[in-house]
């Protein structure tokens, strides 16, 4: 089920984006809308620790559009990204972006405890 919700974690605010489990492309266009616009609210740059998650999810054209218009609205509100959910393929092709890429601000984990620990430290 697709969501868009503050939680906290170790006394930091953080936005979960989880776009786990099932769903079809509207659901998380729906979702990424949500993301934007919560986002957008907010007017502070860098001010913002994100989490997306992934899980159990296939990613098809549409649902990566919506994925690449959020980035790109969402960006320069961004203090520190995480995801989570890539699985075996996507993980180090998108590791090895974000290294080439020089993001430090963004990060790939295995689990939402890891990305959580992370993102509260940022």
């Amino acid at each position: 089920m697709s969501e868009v919700r503050y939680i906290e974690h170790s006394g930091v605010q953080i936005l979960l984006m989880d776009f786990s489990d099932e769903g079809d492309t509207l659901s998380v266009t729906g979702t990424a809308e949500e993301a934007m616009r919560i986002v957008r609210d907010t007017g502070e740059p860098h001010s913002i620790r994100g989490l997306l998650d992934f899980s159990g999810r296939h990613l098809n054209k549409g649902m990566r559009d919506s994925m690449k218009r959020m980035s790109k609205n969402n960006g320069p509100y961004m203090k520190a990204i995480a995801f989570v959910g890539l699985g075996r393929a996507l993980s180090p092709i998108f590791s090895g972006l974000l290294l080439v890429t020089k993001r430090s601000n963004h990060r790939v984990f295995k689990t939402r405890p890891e990305a959580l620990e992370w993102l509260s430290r940022r």
